[in-house]
């Protein structure tokens, strides 16, 4: 298991090889050191005034005219080249981030050079043993990326610019592609390394891996198409994925030493600059996105929004980082086209967004008239920005509201969920590249229908990484906090045996589908985890084949949510445990446990009226047995704004607000209750095109909304006792 310890000594490692780029580069523009520590105290408050960063992709070239139009009105950002001066954006005093700070085509494999070795994994799936064109393990890689980290701080480390980002869209392979990378010589030699400071004698490797190794000089993992193979017709609770998964689990971790050991060697020139990467992924078993070490790694941040990433990332990373998004605006907008997720980011906490790209936004023009104006989709983007800066502004000086519900999240089970996820694909299994797998990956969806759930419900919560054990919330009040394991495919004992304390002195425990198939070396468990957890029985003996079926079998039906079971008759409740409309449910003393056996990623797939009924669904069933967990009490949102409306809760000097802004769903404005768990006043505060007031009928805590795409509503506990003030109406 890869521990905090481990982190914390790659950092300390870091640390210490970030030898001191000094001096000035030749060539680089000079500034003096009052003005550099000037720069330095200043680039909190522009990160403060939530910049956008438009990256300059067709339309106008980048320069003073097309800089001083995007400036005037409020989209005064780009990315700079690590290799250029950015002379003219910074003279134009734009808000800077550096980009490709490590370079380009090392940490991000290029399209040609990772179809090569896909066409060798067509020819032969099974035996083919891909070498990463550039090891993440190889010292020569290590010097070339250290020399271009500390080339760009040369040039750029002067002006404190708002970050620095090493590469885009960087992975062991490309995004979440299947590639058994690597088994080149010096990523072998670490991989054996790394196992036997881990197993220590190589008896006890083979021990947990049922392998017969002599010793670990001729240790060589299966890949993926071999480890399939050896799992075809065996027992679930008899598989054996550890070798398989123990590979894949240091691609994450070789990945992450690289980027730790870069990241501090540009702190050590720049100190407080966020750094890290940008085009970020979710957690899947190829890739190496293992948030639960980059993210506190790191300080810079932008994954994309498949698989709930952001909200990994924020859960994961210190309060300190930085945090962006990628907003895509159209080659060609549609007339009114809005960017509708901008204010539902900005209220999640997003400290900045990447606009892609200036094309869309500039109007084409004969010389001086070139970037001259914003196009009317850049009109559109100015308008939300202004409008999401005053969300953010009003926002200052409260915190996000102590997490009511934890999530865990496991790579082991992220590598476990691709394995069943796959069964079905055969032979085929190479062709499940990023865009199908993140349609279809059970892990990554079922994060996206938790997040929606709880938006919907109102709940303040976080994802915590299981390595870690229970968070500090549960342990200290466990009768109001709910622990969800959602597709946990994989459970470490740990954890498991923490639970089950835990449970007993009063938590709440909910699981969705799949809990407990395998341990956190993907080894098969027995039915006894399960039972262990949520008084349940799995019927054994069956096979991946089986599995599949039923999983399958579940994508098909459009029936709603809680309506279309994971394993269905594979489960059993044990003496004690009740199968009811929601599940299995369970009292232990004062704790209560409930598994769902539904996949939660169907709230958000499928047509949208379906995925909004099944949302609606599910929120309306699981809101009674919260309430009933003692976790609180829950918000309720009308049925039509369920889906259409994102609800957060914050904390201010004791005082609890909510947030209402529209989900990207929203596209017309819509009227509806909003019922809060409070008995205090209440004040409306709206923004933009949003109008609301308190409902003056007899019910505490109920807000009448009206709500457009361009809008944004909160309602505060005032400081002072008040009637509650309406806004406008």
């Amino acid at each position: 298991m890869v521990s905090a310890a481990w982190l914390a000594a790659s950092l300390a490692s870091a640390l210490a090889v970030a030898g001191g780029a000094q001096g000035q580069e030749a060539g680089a523009p000079a500034v003096p050191e009052g003005a550099v520590e000037s720069a330095r105290r200043a680039r909190d408050e522009r990160w403060e005034a939530f910049p956008v960063f438009v990256w300059f992709h067709g339309g106008p070239p980048p320069g003073p005219r097309p800089f001083a139009t995007l400036r005037a009105a409020g989209l005064g950002g780009c990315n700079v080249e690590a290799s250029d001066d950015g002379a003219a954006a910074y003279a134009a005093g734009l808000d800077v981030y550096i980009d490709h700070l490590a370079g380009k085509g090392d940490l991000y494999l290029r399209p040609p050079v990772f179809e090569r070795d896909r066409a060798a994994l067509a020819d032969d799936p099974r035996h083919h043993r891909p070498q990463r064109p550039s090891g993440l393990c190889d010292d020569a890689l290590a010097e070339r990326l250290r020399a271009r980290v500390d080339a760009g701080l040369e040039r750029h480390a002067a002006h404190a610019p708002l970050g620095y980002v090493l590469d885009d869209e960087l992975s062991v392979t490309r995004g979440v592609n299947p590639m058994d990378y690597c088994f080149a010589p010096a990523t072998l030699a670490a991989f054996r390394a790394w196992l036997a400071e881990r197993h220590g004698p190589i008896a006890a490797l083979n021990a947990a891996w049922g392998s017969r190794f002599a010793s670990y000089a001729e240790l060589l993992p299966p890949t993926t198409g071999e480890a399939r193979e050896a799992a075809d017709d065996v027992a679930l609770e008899r598989l054996n994925f550890a070798a398989w998964s123990a590979h894949r689990e240091f691609m994450g971790v070789a990945l992450a030493r690289r980027l730790v050991d870069l990241a501090a060697r540009a702190t050590a020139r720049d100190r407080d600059a966020p750094i890290g990467f940008t085009g970020g992924s979710f957690p899947s078993a190829f890739g190496g996105f293992d948030w639960g070490l980059l993210a506190p790694a790191l300080s810079l941040h932008e994954p994309y929004e498949t698989g709930a990433a952001p909200e990994l990332v924020h859960s994961l990373a210190e309060p300190t980082a930085r945090i962006v998004s990628t907003l895509f605006v159209p080659d060609a907008p549609r007339p009114g086209w809005q960017p509708r997720e901008l204010l539902t980011r900005i209220a999640r906490g997003d400290d900045g967004v990447v606009a892609w790209s200036s094309g869309p936004l500039l109007l084409r023009g004969e010389g001086e008239a070139d970037g001259a104006a914003l196009t009317e989709a850049g009109r559109e983007l100015a308008r939300f920005v202004a409008l999401g800066r005053e969300l953010r502004a009003q926002q200052r000086g409260s915190t996000p509201a102590p997490p009511r519900v934890l999530i865990a999240v496991s790579q082991a089970a992220a590598r476990a969920g691709w394995m069943v996820d796959s069964w079905e694909d055969g032979r085929t299994w190479r062709n499940r590249l990023t865009s199908w797998e993140s349609d279809r990956s059970s892990t990554a969806t079922a994060r996206e229908g938790w997040v929606e759930l709880l938006l919907a419900l109102g709940l303040p919560w976080r994802f915590f990484d299981e390595r870690a054990g229970l968070p500090a919330e549960a342990l200290a009040a466990p009768g109001e906090t709910l622990v969800v394991l959602s597709e946990a495919f994989a459970i470490g004992e740990p954890l498991l045996a923490e639970l089950e304390r835990w449970v007993a002195a009063g938590g709440a425990l909910l699981g969705d589908a799949h809990a407990a198939l395998f341990d956190e070396s993907l080894r098969g468990r027995d039915g006894g985890a399960l039972a262990r957890l949520f008084g349940v029985e799995r019927e054994m003996g069956r096979d991946l084949d089986d599995l599949e079926e039923s999983v399958a079998a579940d994508a098909k039906r459009r029936e709603p949510l809680l309506l279309t079971p994971a394993e269905g008759e594979a489960l059993s409740a044990r003496l004690g445990t009740q199968r009811t409309a929601l599940g299995f449910e369970r009292r232990l003393a004062s704790g209560r446990t409930l598994y769902l056996d539904a996949r939660v990623g169907g709230c958000v797939r499928g047509p949208p009226d379906e995925a909004r009924a099944a949302l609606h669904a599910t929120a309306a069933a699981l809101r009674g047995w919260i309430e009933g967990a003692r976790a609180g009490g829950v918000a309720r949102l009308d049925g039509a704004a369920i889906g259409r409306v994102h609800l957060r809760e914050r904390q201010r000097e004791g005082r609890r607000e909510w947030t209402a802004v529209p989900a990207p769903a929203l596209d017309r404005p819509l009227e509806f209750e909003l019922a809060l768990p409070t008995a205090r006043s209440l004040e409306v505060v709206p923004l933009g095109e949003a109008a609301g007031r308190v409902v003056e009928d007899g019910r505490r805590g109920v807000v009448a909304v009206r709500l457009a795409p361009a809008g944004a509503v909160r309602i505060v506990e005032p400081a002072a006792a008040s009637s509650g003030k309406s806004g406008r109406d």
